[in-house]
């Protein structure tokens, strides 16, 4: 382990800062970042860049994730479908990316007026974090008053258990 070092490749086609990658075959799908918002795939055994596409222009990045969705019944093992959830004004984005050929050259079917923003999952997930939460301060609520009820129960017992020797 300690004598290996890194290999030099390719240097990136634009800066990139806080980016998400995904892998998918011999490609890492390079998914914008701080500084750009666009999306290249790297070719691993080829050591080439290509360009896929640009997020949408009122898209920030900071602080997005990107994840391949797996769909198992899916018969087109050559496309995929990633999910950009995050960022500066909290999207949540699909892509649907194709390899059209058996070198893997990946193409986009993007249509900027057909984005799927999918923001029926933006609200599910809303709802679902400010039911977690709700539900947690349920519990904390139940629990403090159940603290309270049994101290206050003891504490009342030891009074009248206290009185109680008192008179004797």
């Amino acid at each position: 382990m300690s004598g290996q070092t890194f290999q030099d490749l390719k240097n990136l086609p634009v800066p990139f800062s806080n980016t998400q990658c995904v892998l998918h075959k011999q490609e890492i799908l390079i998914c914008g970042g701080y500084t750009t918002n666009k999306c290249y795939s790297y070719h691993i055994s080829k050591n080439k860049y290509k360009y896929i596409c640009d997020y949408p222009s009122n898209v920030r990045l900071f602080g997005h994730c990107v994840v391949k969705l797996v769909d198992n019944n899916n018969k087109d093992d050559d496309q995929i479908t990633l999910l950009s959830f995050g960022g500066y004004y909290e999207h949540t984005l699909s892509l649907l990316v194709n390899n059209v050929k058996p070198n893997l050259k990946l193409t986009t079917n993007i249509d900027q007026s057909k984005i799927s923003f999918v923001k029926i999952m933006q609200v599910c997930a809303v709802f679902l974090l400010l039911c977690s939460v709700a539900f947690i301060n349920f519990i904390i609520l139940c629990l403090f008053h159940m603290h309270l009820t049994v101290s206050t129960e003891t504490h009342k017992l030891d009074i009248s258990t206290t009185a109680l020797n008192k008179e004797y």
